[in-house]
């Protein structure tokens, strides 16, 4: 898939359904001289996502999603992003655990092509 900047990575579309959620995105990006080989240096990002929410008023919701569910334990989410491989396209490897965890690893994991710059 693609990764869009700031967004959860690992969790499906419309999985989670909330009228109250709270959100937090966090980004460390590394100096661009940790990864630099001569004149190519790409950037290395590392990312931590975590998402809670509430569904106060689910009936007004079951007529437009299939699956109606609050994220009312602790959704969390780890990735590293490796940007600017060639050009402004990378590559980010997302991880979910928690409460939320698929029962297999490799459902949890999630690869994406990335790019910077564009909007």
């Amino acid at each position: 898939g693609l990764g869009a900047p700031h967004s959860f990575e690992a969790l499906f579309n419309n999985e989670f359904t909330a009228d109250l959620q709270v959100q937090m995105l966090v980004d460390y990006y590394f100096p661009d001289r940790v990864l630099k080989i001569g004149t190519w240096s790409p950037r290395m990002v590392l990312q931590q996502r975590i998402l809670w929410g509430q569904m106060t008023q689910a009936d007004l919701y079951r007529p437009y999603f299939s699956s109606v569910q609050a994220p009312d334990e602790v959704y969390w989410e780890s990735g590293i992003e490796f940007q600017k491989l060639y050009n402004t396209i990378g590559l980010g490897f997302y991880y979910r655990y928690g409460a939320y965890a698929r029962p297999e690893f490799v459902q949890n994991f999630s690869i994406k092509l990335t790019t910077t710059g564009l909007f």
